[in-house]
């Protein structure tokens, strides 16, 4: 398919094509070609899906954040760490394919998760969709500020402080 701006004439929607390109709302031509596109996707996951990992190889306190809040969340990383406390970070790049295969295997070795965001918990939900609720702390902030380093670091040293004991995914908000 050329790209836009290569010569030839391109027309783009939002809409479902049928097989010769024409716009249909037809159910069964809709489910095919969306039933197509999620396979193609999965097909390709392993080169759309991005994420980092930061100091997890040992982590008790994995923390799972993304955009402004992943900075943030580095950065009380490394504060936790100077104070002996074992954080990791996982930040997401791609959203979606979300990182479930890492997500899943950097939590088995974590005694907590949390998941700092600004917002009412729309990440925290697709973390515990693939870990389960019983080790998921949540931070939540949405009064327009960006959650500072200090405010996640505070979170990590609560969690350290409780030997193992996770608070259930109780949603702490500031």
């Amino acid at each position: 398919m050329p790209r836009p701006g290569d010569g030839y004439r391109t027309h783009t929607t939002g809409l479902t094509h049928d097989e010769s390109g024409f716009p249909t709302q037809k159910p069964e031509q809709v489910t095919r070609a969306i039933a197509r596109l999620l396979e193609k996707l999965e097909r390709h996951r392993d080169l759309i899906e991005s994420y980092e990992a930061v100091q997890c190889d040992d982590a008790d306190i994995l923390i799972v954040a993304y955009g402004i809040t992943g900075r943030s969340a580095r950065k009380a990383v490394a504060a936790a760490r100077e104070k002996g406390l074992r954080a990791g970070l996982l930040r997401p790049v791609t959203l979606w394919p979300f990182p479930e295969a890492a997500l899943r295997t950097l939590a088995a070795g974590a005694k907590h998760v949390l998941v700092p965001e600004m917002n009412a918990g729309q990440l925290c939900l697709e973390v515990e969709r693939v870990c389960g609720a019983e080790k998921i702390a949540r931070l939540n902030r949405f009064d327009g500020e960006a959650i500072p380093p200090a405010q996640i670091l505070e979170q990590i040293e609560r969690l350290a402080e409780t030997g193992g004991k996770s608070n259930g995914g109780s949603r702490r908000r500031r």
